[in-house]
């Protein structure tokens, strides 16, 4: 069984285990698998995690510390594009938005994820003409802004409150 730890961002973990974990280190270009790994602790799992990984692990025996402070997702995210090698973790529309200005970063990146072009538009209330202006195909925009537009609707008819229903007892 394949186990993973993480914590606390800027803590850094103590194995009080048995057993030797391995703190998990990105290469430049990694993928978002292998970017969500970065700093936890694994067990049972070491590079490649795919063709092509270049990642590395560090050995954290039993009564040791880990070299590295556990990190929050959003911060990974940030530091990988800001060193300009995380660009390959965003949909190219995703990502002209950004450089458009239309949204931030951190505007992007929602919890333990990456947005998706539509969740993008919905959330700043984009138009087509602004996607496009921003270097997004015209195409996609169109279906972006169209997916917004279902998407809010059924959150807000789930949001409704239903009908009261009278119910008589014989």
């Amino acid at each position: 069984m394949i186990l993973t730890r993480d914590g606390v961002p800027g803590e850094h973990w103590f194995n009080l285990t048995p057993e030797i974990w391995w703190q998990w280190t990105v290469a430049p270009g990694c993928c978002e698998l292998c970017l969500r790994l970065d700093a936890q602790m694994v067990r049972k799992l070491k590079p490649p995690l795919h063709p092509r990984c270049r990642c590395e692990v560090v050995a954290v025996e039993p009564l040791h510390w880990a070299p590295r402070p556990f990190v929050a997702f959003r911060d990974k995210v940030v530091q990988a594009v800001r060193r300009k090698w995380g660009a390959a973790l965003f949909s190219r529309s995703v990502l002209r938005v950004v450089q458009g200005k239309l949204a931030t970063l951190e505007e992007v990146i929602e919890g333990e994820r990456i947005l998706d072009l539509a969740e993008v538009v919905g959330k700043k209330k984009l138009g087509a003409e602004q996607l496009v202006a921003a270097g997004v195909n015209p195409s996609v925009a169109r279906r972006a802004v169209h997916l917004a537009k279902i998407r809010a609707a059924a959150a807000s008819q789930a949001k409704s409150p239903r009908p009261a229903v009278k119910v008589e007892v014989p």
